[in-house]
């Protein structure tokens, strides 16, 4: 049983590689809430284990559920009208985002940060935001985050927060000084709106993580690469480093290692599928922690804390979710393995044998039935 039991903090440098490993561990879950992890004979012997319904994992690993914290299950392509009287389209993108949502769950994933539309007319991006939002628990935990651009974050933001759609924000650092003066706008208004800033890279590495850990930004995504004055501030900053290692697959790119070096120099990093329905169509959280221990340089260890504790950091929701603790959600994964490494190793294999989401079985591997 990996149980990701830790610091509260992000998790840096060494304490990667820590996942709390207990060899013959049993988890108590109680009305969906973790009410007692440890060695199987002491959590058998409590009183309030009598009468509970028992899982065999023998010859499995038990794990915290997957957090994917950089994902955009809708895009442009995707027809939202902009109305409330325009008819049928959006009972297509609904399920389209649903089928979306039950692939992530089959592979494991339990809390998915998914972008808005990132459209420049202000109903659409209201309407992709509600459409998120309604979508959140009714399977698993998901949450919108605003990609609207910044010259209509003045008519959007504000009216999210009242409605409760999102708690965060995406500022986008373009190139050159235009790109940096809109930034700072749409962070104003961000920060102005009461949501939390999330910075994503658009290929000014080090010009973002110095943007993000100067407003103190939740996390910087997508950075390839990193000086050793990023790793510096991020090191000595709260702002995790979310990477997509799945998209250096999809697009051929050569291994960077930034991976190796954000961790080696004390950077919390986090990763997230990327998945986007034409840049990077993969949503298995095992895809990126095999890709991410191929092209970043993390080891399994690594890897898997920065899929789950840190990716729940990323999202400011680690008091709940990420790791295997009593009072955290009960979001429980099984693996068809003994040996939490082979995540790294099967890639494109999916090991979930049962998913298990505030205690309740959502998904279990189907019997595949041999002719005799």
């Amino acid at each position: 049983m990996l149980t990701l039991h830790g610091p509260t903090g992000p998790r840096r440098g060494p304490d990667l590689d820590n996942l709390g490993l207990i060899e013959d561990g049993a988890i108590l879950i109680i009305n969906g809430m973790i009410d007692s992890v440890g060695p199987t004979r002491r959590i058998e012997n409590l009183a309030e284990a009598q009468g509970a319904v028992e899982i065999s994992a023998a010859g499995r690993v038990v794990m915290p559920g997957f957090v994917d914290s950089c994902a955009s299950l809708l895009s442009t392509s995707q027809n939202i009208p902009r109305t409330a009287g325009s008819v049928g389209t959006i009972t297509t993108v609904e399920f389209y985002t649903r089928r979306l949502l039950e692939i992530c769950l089959c592979h494991g994933t339990t809390m998915i940060e998914s972008n808005s539309i990132g459209s420049d007319h202000p109903q659409v991006e209201l309407r992709s935001l509600r459409l998120l939002d309604s979508l959140d628990q009714q399977l698993l935990r998901v949450i919108p985050v605003s990609e609207c651009s910044a010259k209509v974050a003045k008519m959007v933001l504000p009216k999210a927060v009242a409605r409760g759609f999102t708690e965060f924000g995406r500022v986008h650092l373009g190139h050159g000084t235009a790109g940096s003066a809109e930034a700072h706008t749409h962070y104003r208004t961000t920060r102005e709106c009461g949501l939390l800033p999330k910075i994503a890279s658009n290929g000014d590495d080090s010009a973002s993580v110095k943007f993000a850990v100067e407003t103190d930004a939740v996390s910087v995504d997508g950075i390839r690469q990193a000086t050793d004055e990023d790793v510096q501030r991020l090191a000595r900053s709260a702002t995790v480093a979310v990477m997509k290692p799945a998209e250096l697959f999809h697009e051929g790119t050569k291994v960077s290692g930034v991976g190796r070096t954000l961790t080696d120099g004390g950077a919390p990093v986090a990763l997230g599928s990327g998945f986007h329905v034409s840049r990077c169509p993969n949503l298995s959280m095992q895809f990126a922690i095999s890709t991410a221990c191929r092209y970043l340089g993390l080891t399994p260890a690594e890897a898997i804390s920065a899929a789950t504790i840190n990716s729940a950091h990323a999202l400011r929701a680690a008091a709940r979710y990420g790791s295997l603790e009593f009072g955290k959600c009960g979001d429980v994964l099984m693996l068809n393995t003994r040996d939490y490494r082979d995540l790294a190793s099967y890639a494109g294999v999916n090991l979930v044998s049962m998913v298990m989401r505030q205690g309740r079985i959502l998904y279990q591997e189907p019997n595949v039935p041999w002719s005799r």
